[in-house]
C-alpha cells in the first residue's frame, strides 16, 4: 500500500534509485541525480550502454514535468539516435561537415566540427555544457567560426569568467560581459532579444569589443566624465552610460567645473558613430545642420 500512496509509484515513465540508473539492466527511466532532487534521465542503449541527461526539473514533487520532458526527448530525440552512439561515430570517424553541432553525453558538452587550413579535421568542444542549450551552443560555434575577437557563451550570469568577453541570455535578451582590467568589467545589453538571435548576439558582442579595445572601456569613460575629471578646456564630447544604455553628451560651462551631460536618445554601445554625430549636431544647432530634403 506504500507504493500506492507514493505519487512516484504512479509516474507514466519508470523511476529507479539513483545508485540504478546506469546498470546494464535499467530501462529507459527518470531518477533524482541530487538523491533528493534534480530529475535526470537515463536513456538506455545496447549498443553504447546508455547515458544520463539533466531533465532541468529540480523538485523531487515535479515528478511528472520531469518524466513529459523524458517522454519527449526519448520519443522525439533518443528512439530515432542514441546521442552517446551518434557522438562516438562523429567522433572517430571525423566527417567532413565543417561547422556541423553535435551533443556528446560522455564530455557533457556541445560539439562542432572543424576543418584546419592544411585539411586537418578536428572536433572542437563549445563550451556549453547543457543539451537544452541549443541558442547558446550556436552562438558558441558563430563565435568560433567567424572573424574577429574571441567570445565565450555561456548559459546563463551565473557561470562568468571575469576574464573573458561572454554573451548570455536574461530577462528575454541578451548581454555580455565586457572584461577590463583597469575597472573589472561591466555589463552591456545587446539589442537582440529572443534565444534564437545568438549568432546575431555573438557578432554583436564582437563589434563591442572591437570598439572597447579602439575607443577604451565604457565603464571607465563613464566613470571619468561621471567624477568630473575633466581639464576646464575639453571640448564638448560624446560618451556611452552602460548602467542606463544611453548615449550622452557632456559640455564644458563656464562656472560650473563638472560641465553639463545631456541624454542624446541614442542606446547601445555599438551604435552607429554617424547616428550619434547626427544626434549631437541636431541637439546643438538643431535641424539646419542637416541637408535639406529632396523635392517629391
Amino acid at each position: 500500500m506504500r507504493e500506492m500512496d507514493d505519487p512516484l509509484g504512479q509516474a507514466p515513465l519508470s523511476i529507479v534509485a539513483t545508485d540504478e540508473a546506469g546498470e546494464p539492466e535499467t530501462p529507459d527511466a527518470i531518477f533524482l541525480a541530487g538523491g533528493s532532487r534534480d530529475w535526470s534521465l537515463w536513456a538506455a542503449c545496447r549498443g553504447c550502454g546508455g547515458y544520463a541527461l539533466p531533465l532541468h526539473v529540480e523538485r523531487r514533487e515535479d515528478w511528472i514535468d520531469a518524466a513529459a520532458r523524458a517522454q519527449s526527448f526519448l520519443a522525439r530525440v533518443h528512439h530515432k539516435t542514441c546521442l552517446r552512439c551518434d557522438a562516438r561515430s562523429r567522433r572517430f570517424r571525423r566527417a567532413p561537415a565543417e561547422g556541423a553541432m553535435w551533443w556528446d553525453p560522455e564530455a557533457g558538452d556541445w560539439m562542432m566540427n572543424g576543418e584546419l587550413p592544411g585539411g586537418t579535421r578536428l572536433t572542437l568542444p563549445l563550451d556549453v555544457n547543457d543539451y537544452w542549450s541549443v541558442p547558446e551552443a550556436a552562438a558558441a560555434a558563430a563565435a568560433l567560426s567567424t572573424d574577429g575577437p574571441a567570445v565565450r557563451v555561456v548559459p546563463g550570469p551565473e557561470l562568468l569568467d571575469p576574464q573573458l568577453p561572454s554573451i548570455f541570455h536574461i530577462a528575454d535578451r541578451w548581454a555580455m560581459w565586457l572584461p577590463c582590467e583597469d575597472c573589472g568589467g561591466c555589463e552591456l545589453p545587446l539589442r537582440e532579444g529572443g534565444r534564437l538571435e545568438a549568432p546575431s548576439a555573438t557578432a554583436q558582442a564582437k563589434r563591442v569589443v572591437e570598439l572597447a579595445a579602439a575607443e577604451g572601456c565604457p565603464s571607465c569613460v563613464a566613470a571619468m566624465f561621471q567624477g568630473g575629471h575633466l581639464p576646464p578646456d575639453t571640448p564638448a564630447l560624446t560618451w556611452y552610460d552602460p548602467i542606463e544604455d544611453h548615449w550622452m553628451l557632456w559640455q564644458p560651462v563656464i562656472g560650473v567645473p563638472e560641465g553639463v551631460t545631456m541624454p542624446l536618445g541614442l542606446s547601445g554601445f555599438d551604435v552607429s558613430r554617424v547616428a550619434v554625430e547626427v544626434k549631437v549636431e541636431q541637439l546643438l544647432f538643431g535641424d539646419e545642420s542637416l541637408p535639406p530634403e529632396a523635392p517629391a
